[in-house]
């Protein structure tokens, strides 16, 4: 889950304990110090659930991150997110974005991915709204990793087992 959406559901879940601390507060002292003892330990939880991104490449204009810790092997089959940090405002259909954020899936042994998910963002590293995103379906058709493109230095970052 990125940064910004794991943030929304830890403010969604405090608002909800929060309001209803309050309102148990009256009957009893106890039951709102345990929902503040449990927010407490979601804010602590959720930084250690946060992406650690980490610079796979750079071409000037963009640069690419992951986040190692959340790729997911199955098989030869793995699955993981990355980011597209943009220098400079990009546009598409009319929408402004800094940074792409995207789940792939790679077929480490017949050199094949397809994107499952794509968000681009206002803000830079996946931060700030979406402005259009996709989702795609498991029976999505596996294609090619093209040589010397941006999908082959993640091909290879996903399946080099790192």
């Amino acid at each position: 889950m990125a940064k910004s959406r794991l943030d929304d559901f830890i403010v969604m879940i405090a608002r909800r304990y929060l309001i209803g601390a309050r309102m148990d507060y009256r009957q009893s002292t106890g039951g709102a110090m345990r929902k503040v003892i449990l927010i407490t330990l979601l804010a602590f939880a959720s930084g250690n659930a946060m992406a650690e991104w980490a610079q796979i490449g750079g071409y000037g204009r963009f640069s690419i991150y992951t986040d190692p810790t959340n790729i997911q092997r199955d098989g030869k089959i793995v699955t993981m997110w990355n980011v597209s940090n943009y220098n400079v405002v990009q546009s598409a259909e009319g929408k402004n974005y800094l940074s792409v954020e995207e789940q792939d899936e790679f077929d480490c042994d017949r050199k094949k991915m397809r994107i499952m998910y794509f968000a681009y963002r206002s803000g830079q590293m996946g931060e700030g709204e979406p402005v259009y995103s996709k989702s795609f379906s498991s029976d999505t058709k596996w294609d090619p990793v093209e040589p010397d493109t941006t999908s082959e230095r993640i091909y290879k970052f996903a399946c080099s087992g790192k």
